[in-house]
């Protein structure tokens, strides 16, 4: 993502999601505009982890399922998700 390889590939990747929640520290949220422009009301951008965690948390059901989909830890954001899940 960060060389802007899936600029083009990645809204169709994300078409069948209900809801995006996307990742994108400050030098990224212009790289990725056209992606939240592309989502409409279906893709949300943050550059607060923590605010992102919770409003994923907010909007999950426990029929829903969740994909994260990075290339690290992102601030534990796996475990983070794990446990607000469970309570």
């Amino acid at each position: 993502m960060k060389m802007q390889v899936h600029n083009e590939t990645l809204p169709a990747s994300l078409e069948q999601a209900d809801q995006v929640f996307v990742y994108l520290p400050d030098d990224y949220a212009t790289k990725f505009s056209n992606l939240l422009e592309i989502l409409g009301e279906r893709g949300h951008g943050y550059n607060d982890m923590n605010e992102m965690i919770e409003d994923i948390l907010a909007e999950t059901n426990t029929t829903d399922h969740l994909l994260v989909m990075s290339n690290g830890g992102f601030g534990g954001i796996h475990q983070k998700l794990l446990d607000g899940l469970a309570r």
